[in-house]
């Protein structure tokens, strides 16, 4: 599932009897299109393979873990720069 903005343009052409033929064009991602530096999809990496932790165990003391609150300048999400462009695609389609 995309979050992000689209939208369609199509035209029609009426042939004979009830025949038709359809040209579209869609564009995803509408903002990023107009502003680079809107449209950003951005997403929290697994807890597995991310280097981001507000706690970090300091071990254990009267058989309780400790841990400790990590104030950390990094952010936790990531942008995905690969969905957070815009595309545009073509279609044709004829109908009878």
């Amino acid at each position: 599932m995309e979050p992000s903005v689209g939208c369609q343009v199509a035209y029609n052409i009426n042939l004979k009897g009830s025949k038709q033929l359809r040209f579209s064009m869609d564009i995803f991602n509408v903002f990023n299109l107009v502003n680079r530096d809107w449209g950003r999809l951005v997403f929290v990496p697994n807890v597995v393979n991310s280097n981001f932790s507000l706690l970090r165990f300091r071990g254990i003391e009267n058989n309780q873990p400790q841990f400790q609150y990590s104030n950390t300048d990094t952010t936790p999400w990531v942008v995905d720069n690969q969905n957070s462009r815009w595309r545009m695609q073509f279609g044709a389609s004829y109908r009878f």
